[in-house]
């Protein structure tokens, strides 16, 4: 696909889900994330984010079925970074039936070392 940039795609792909998907999002998060949720009336349910948990919510908080979580990697505002066997476990739990993610990896450049979701995806069907 392509876009003229993050919300339309956002917007584009928050759109072609169904109705049902509850969309699970950190309370400290890329604060466009909660507009475009808000304006497409989706059901969210959030996550703890804060100076509790160091911004770092476990990979299963983000998971449950018929859910999806929705995530900046790094994130923003936060900079926090998954990366590595962290990284892999969550594309792995997130690929499970039921379960599903959108990563916004527009800043994955200002990481020290970039590293890509899709470097974990091991069946991309």
């Amino acid at each position: 696909m392509v876009f003229a940039g993050g919300r339309p795609a956002l917007t584009a792909i928050l759109l072609f889900l169904r109705q049902d998907v509850t969309v699970k999002i950190a309370e400290a998060e890329y604060a466009g994330f909660y507009g475009i949720l808000d304006k497409l009336k989706r059901k969210t349910e959030i996550i703890e984010s804060n100076e509790s948990n160091n911004f770092r919510p476990k990979n299963e908080a983000y998971m449950g079925q018929n859910k999806m979580c929705i995530f900046s990697n790094p994130c923003n505002p936060t900079g926090i970074t998954k990366v590595g066997a962290d990284l892999d476990d969550f594309v792995q739990r997130a690929s499970q039936p039921g379960h599903g993610a959108l990563i916004d990896e527009a800043y994955e450049m200002f990481h020290d070392k970039p590293e890509s979701a899709l470097r974990y995806v091991r069946n991309i069907d």
